[in-house]
């Protein structure tokens, strides 16, 4: 799906952007660094980083010049997802593919300003975490509209808080699910 590209070409232009005298060699992820990324993470290592506040405004740049990019690998995952939804009902790897796939877009709508995107992947995500293995009729139901919601968003482009209708049909699919399977986050 599209979203590897997103985050193999992303880290390293943003990595740049924020760091522009540092070579782009120092931001390949190889194994030592993907381990210093964990640690840091965990916060087993502290380093204090002096960054430009011109450099956050370069990196915000290229993420904000990345959105109608992001919409477009968008389109095409939704065009995959419908096709596994259909096989979901009789597949536990595709109810797993949909909760994968609700994972990364949840965490990818905010960062790129469709925060409504990442709403209803949160709630697709708690539809797909929520099922017996594979996809009940009831959850294929609340699926399908949340797609509805996630198109009705890419398709007009409905950054930040959307316009009203956006925002109304988005606020129906995350409460049917919320109603469903309880107003708790996964």
């Amino acid at each position: 799906m599209c979203s590897d590209a997103l985050t193999h070409v992303s880290v390293p232009v943003l990595l740049s952007a924020l760091f522009p005298e540092a070579n782009g060699s120092q931001f390949n992820c190889d194994e030592p660094e993907k381990r210093r990324i964990r640690r840091l993470r965990r916060g087993r290592e502290r380093i204090d980083f002096a960054i430009d506040p011109e450099a956050v405004t370069r990196a915000e740049s290229i993420v904000a010049s990345m959105g109608e990019e992001y919409l477009e690998w968008l389109r095409a995952d939704l065009d995959e997802l419908d096709k596994t939804l259909t096989e979901a009902r009789g597949s536990v790897r595709a109810v797993d593919q949909l909760r994968r796939k609700a994972h990364d877009i949840r965490g990818q709508g905010g960062s790129f300003g469709f925060p409504l995107i990442s709403q209803v992947a949160d709630a697709l995500y708690k539809v797909m975490v929520s099922q017996n293995d594979i996809l009940s009729a009831e959850g294929e139901g609340l699926t399908r509209g949340l797609f509805g919601a996630l198109s009705l968003v890419v398709e007009r482009q409905a950054r930040g808080e959307g316009d009203a209708e956006t925002r109304e049909a988005v606020a129906r699919a995350v409460t049917s699910v919320d109603a469903t399977y309880g107003d708790t986050s996964c």
